[in-house]
C-alpha cells in the first residue's frame, strides 16, 4: 500500500486533510511560513500548497466513525 499523508490541527486532534502522493514518501517536511509541505517518494519530490488542499480535500467517512476519521 502506498503512503497517505494525514495533515491534524494540533490543538484539537482533528484531521484537517489528506493527501495522496501515489507513492511511498520517505522524507516530508514544511516550509517555514506553515504554507506548503514538500514530500521527498521514491522518485518525485512534490510541493503541496496547503491552503489549495484545503480547498479541495472533501472528507470520507471512515468505518467506526464520522467524517475525517473523527470518533
Amino acid at each position: 500500500m502506498l503512503a497517505r499523508v494525514s495533515l491534524w490541527k494540533p490543538d484539537s486532534g482533528q484531521r484537517i486533510a489528506v493527501i495522496d502522493p501515489q507513492e511511498y514518501i520517505f522524507h516530508a517536511a514544511w516550509h517555514p511560513d506553515g504554507k506548503l509541505l514538500a514530500t521527498i517518494g521514491t522518485s518525485v519530490v512534490h510541493l503541496w500548497d496547503l491552503d489549495q488542499i484545503l480547498r479541495a480535500w472533501k472528507p470520507q467517512p471512515e468505518a467506526g466513525g464520522r467524517p475525517g476519521g473523527e470518533r
